[in-house]
């Protein structure tokens, strides 16, 4: 039980090698450090085109309130956004997206496959399973507080939704799954 828990990734089994065969040497999977929770991802469109040409949001979220947003140009590059997740937090358990086609084939599973991280879709048309969707919903009520109390152009609707996830990450909003701390804590310690 201790080999099987202790067992590091990207293991290499010689044993049906035969002459001489030559491995990659790329191992993105031991790169960056592997985050014990499962991460919800969903898209988010704004309401126009930000002032630096962004359309649209990834979100990642967890079940203990901690969400993250990477601003994208075009749905069909959420792949960098991934990227980019992996970058600060490192490789979760699992990834579970709604079943859009740009969360669970091409790019976006060729990189989360080469980190050795599952992608699990939620069923089609029933947003009620996503942790994505309701930190999106919360996040959105922030959003719209801080774009009309401070009377906010539109243009900046990105760093706006950004800025305001990172706030709600940063707070012991005592959920039962933060345990008296904030979702940024959990996942960075």
């Amino acid at each position: 039980r201790t080999l099987n828990k202790t067992e590091q990734c990207a293991l290499r089994d010689w044993t049906r090698v035969h002459g001489d065969r030559r491995f990659r040497p790329t191992q993105l999977q031991l790169r960056y450090p592997r985050v014990n929770c499962k991460n919800y991802c969903d898209i988010k469109f704004g309401p126009c085109r930000s002032l630096e040409g962004n359309t649209c949001l990834a979100v990642y979220a967890t079940r203990f309130q901690w969400a993250k947003a990477y601003p994208l140009t075009e749905e069909r590059k959420v792949h960098h956004s991934l990227s980019y997740l992996f970058r600060d937090i490192g490789f979760p358990n699992a990834l579970i997206p709604d079943s859009a086609t740009s969360l669970t084939r091409g790019e976006f599973k060729k990189v989360a496959s080469k980190a050795q991280v599952p992608i699990y879709p939620l069923e089609p048309f029933n947003p009620n399973q996503s942790t994505a969707e309701d930190m999106i919903r919360e996040g959105t009520r922030l959003y719209q507080r801080f774009m009309t109390g401070r009377n906010i152009p539109k243009l900046l609707w990105d760093r706006v939704f950004i800025y305001c996830l990172e706030i709600r990450s940063h707070m012991a909003l005592g959920h039962p799954m933060q345990n008296g701390e904030c979702g940024t804590t959990i996942i960075q310690g």
